[in-house]
């Protein structure tokens, strides 16, 4: 039997590959960096997202919570959205006295489109209850879809506790009570600038349209 010696690069070219140890130990270690860096891309994302979001939202200028004047207790609520033009208004009362009411008025500005060339207009939206322990809402209203209404702002906002069409006590969140004070209180039918959510002391809740709710150029 004969023996042949291979050369060493014989031997390297007929033998298996055997695996680099150090790509053994450096494998995972580039998966774990690669894996931290898209952790740390994701989480910078979405905290930078959150964070635009919140700020869009979170604009006290189109929502708040209402507190009533003083020795009256019951909270009020209103909302606007520039961007679908929708807006909600609503008023929850505590214990009050007979012929009392408790309202949430909102003026909102708007694009100048009804009547045309007239500038600026402000319509009023308000909620009413004077039911005790009670609460009347508008729910959402598509002011764009229905109306061709595109809200550009809030100009007045206030809630007050007064007889039933009068205005009564106030606290003014936007405008002034002077402002809050020419809405006209009277939620009735003949009224052609407010539009009008309200519930009365017997509990059964009425809707006055308001005429034409972009009659208002104040």
């Amino acid at each position: 039997m004969s023996c042949v010696r291979r050369s060493r690069a014989e031997a390297s070219e007929s033998s298996p590959a055997q695996p680099d140890p150090r790509a053994a130990k450096e494998g995972p270690h580039m998966i774990r960096k690669f894996l931290a860096g898209l952790t740390a891309t994701a989480v910078a994302t979405f905290a930078a997202l959150t964070l635009t979001s919140t700020a869009a939202h979170a604009d006290p200028d189109y929502y708040g919570s209402l507190t009533p004047p003083a020795g009256w207790s019951g909270s009020g609520f209103w909302s606007v959205d520039t961007v679908t033009d929708q807006l909600y208004l609503s008023v929850n009362a505590g214990a009050l006295n007979s012929g009392q009411c408790m309202t949430v008025y909102l003026d909102i500005a708007r694009q100048a489109n009804v009547p045309a060339g007239s500038g600026t207009h402000y319509d009023a939206r308000a909620v009413r209850t004077c039911q005790s322990n009670s609460q009347r809402a508008s729910g959402y209203q598509l002011e764009g879809s229905t109306y061709g209404i595109n809200i550009t702002g809030v100009q007045k906002v206030a809630i007050c506790v007064g007889a039933l069409n009068t205005t009564g006590t106030c606290r003014v969140t936007r405008g002034t009570l002077a402002q809050i004070q020419a809405i006209d209180p009277e939620s009735s039918s003949a009224n052609t600038c407010v539009r009008w959510w309200s519930r009365n002391s017997s509990g059964t809740n009425l809707y006055f349209s308001g005429g034409t709710p972009t009659s208002c150029s104040s």
